[in-house]
């Protein structure tokens, strides 16, 4: 096993499937801890059952609710002490241009998948 992550904590959004979940599953291979989060509650749970302590997946989100991602956040941190790196690896449709241009609005509301 690969230390290059070791004490790296990264939270991946839209993990308990695709590439997602093979971003989580590198992740924790090199030695880092992660906290995985999705809509699809179960699979995200079995996922982190699979890995062991370095993962954990309490919590359901839902990317475009901004109470959701702090909830997602918020459980790092508590589990692990720490967040290093966020992957935001789901679909959002409907915005268009840089993020810091629009921090909320055109993002609301208009999740297309995990």
């Amino acid at each position: 096993m690969s230390e290059r992550l070791d004490g790296q904590v990264t939270l991946v959004a839209g993990a308990a499937s695709g590439i997602g979940k093979g971003i989580a599953r590198r992740f924790v291979a090199e030695g880092g801890c992660c906290a995985v989060v999705d809509v699809q509650d179960e699979p995200g749970l079995e996922f982190a059952r699979e890995l062991g302590p370095k993962m954990t997946a309490d919590t359901h989100t839902e990317v475009a609710v901004e109470d959701d991602v702090a909830a997602a956040i918020d459980l790092a941190v508590e589990r692990f002490g720490r967040l290093d790196c966020v992957v935001n690896n789901v679909g959002i449709l409907g915005a268009v241009g840089s993020r810091a241009d629009d921090p909320t609005a055109g993002y609301r509301g208009r999740l297309v998948g995990c």
